[in-house]
């Protein structure tokens, strides 16, 4: 049984590896060596991340990569203990705990941060908190569901070294395809997302945010998780309105953002419904849209 966890679940391209980066300064938060486990999704079968195959590359290439710099005898060596758990089996609650060291930490919290957790079923959550988990807290970010999904194309195309990386705006209809795709495009229901979240989990288990108040005030955003968490005041260094992990700074074709604003157009009515909206965000929903156009 894991004590204390805290789980940030998305949504994806919302800014969580500029949150983890400031949260992982906290001393009263524990984070393991890899910053995504995706343990929950992979074992309630939302996806096939922590197969035997992915982890054993995840493993070398980590290893690899670590051989090539500067690291101490000592850094290695953990590593390499780490990386034994990771690639042992079965992939289970009691390698979950291993893997974050949730025994070994006087940390308040055991955090990971995955966005494919958003995926999980009511009663993948309701499991989790009456058989795994003491004190559960989940944090779930949304960002403009427009600029979001530019953001994660930008960012696929880099990722994954596609011809169109370095000019994203040049293919409309592959644009259209790949947004299309039914793994492309769950990462963009929000109101769907919430809703699990929320039948599952009580007011004080859940907090969500937005992307926007994150990049226009981080000090009082990041305390506001401090206090969601139970924790004290941390001083964190560095610049907190410094991106981490920006995709590449092209504009969003005005014709590209319409067929956006059309595809999330109900998403954005089934939200505001909810209670959730910035001000910020590109558009309003437009009710006068037909929802099966």
């Amino acid at each position: 049984m894991i004590n204390k966890l805290f789980l940030s679940v998305g949504a994806m391209k919302a800014g969580t590896t500029w949150l983890y980066d400031k949260l992982k300064q906290n001393p009263e938060i524990h984070f393991s060596r890899a910053k995504e486990i995706h343990f929950l999704a992979h074992y309630y079968g939302h996806t096939k991340i922590l197969s035997s195959d992915k982890r054993q590359r995840r493993a070398q290439f980590a290893l690899e990569r670590l051989s090539n710099i500067d690291a101490t005898q000592s850094n290695r060596e953990s590593a390499i203990d780490w990386y034994k758990t990771y690639t042992s089996e079965p992939v289970d609650f009691e390698w979950f705990a291993s893997v974050t060291e949730s025994q070994n930490f006087k940390a308040k919290y055991i955090a990971d941060f995955s966005n494919l957790n958003c995926h999980l079923s009511t009663q993948d959550w309701l499991d989790v908190k009456e058989n795994h988990v003491d004190t559960l807290r989940v944090l779930y970010i949304l960002r403009d569901p427009i600029m979001r999904i530019w953001s994660h194309y930008k960012f696929h195309l880099q990722f994954t070294k596609h011809p169109l990386a370095d000019q994203p705006d040049r293919d409309f209809n592959f644009f259209k395809q790949l947004i299309d795709k039914k793994w492309f495009w769950r990462n963009s229901c929000y109101s769907n997302s919430i809703q699990v979240l929320q039948q599952a989990l009580s007011s004080d288990e859940i907090m969500i945010i937005y992307f926007e108040d994150m990049i226009d005030k981080p000090d009082s955003t990041i305390r506001d998780i401090e206090i969601f968490l139970g924790l004290d005041k941390f001083n964190y260094s560095g610049n907190l309105s410094k991106a981490k992990n920006t995709s590449k700074t092209t504009k969003l074709p005005k014709e590209w953002m319409t067929y956006i604003r059309d595809k999330t157009n109900q998403e954005l009515i089934a939200l505001k419904k909810l209670g959730f909206y910035h001000s910020k965000w590109c558009c309003e929903p437009d009710a006068t849209i037909d929802e099966h156009a």
